[in-house]
């Protein structure tokens, strides 16, 4: 049986000083991340979401951290 895993992260700005002073104002990227979680959980999935508050280095690592260790051969 194959399981997937999905993990979608919006980032609609960033952090000034990670990013030599720019903002990293973007529009549709937390929408975009929505959208595609809304088609996995149309295939069944049970999608990660992360967005821009929450979507910090430390919670983005984690999540790729729990999908690793539940990651089975085939």
């Amino acid at each position: 049986m194959t399981t997937a895993h999905s993990i979608h992260i919006g980032l609609n700005s960033v952090a000034r000083p990670s990013y030599r002073g720019w903002a990293g104002l973007l529009r549709a990227c937390e929408h975009d991340a929505r959208a595609m979680q809304s088609l996995c959980i149309a295939e069944g999935l049970t999608p990660t979401l992360l967005l821009t508050a929450a979507a910090t280095r430390a919670a983005v690592l984690a999540e790729y951290d729990r999908v690793a260790r539940a990651l089975r051969p085939g």
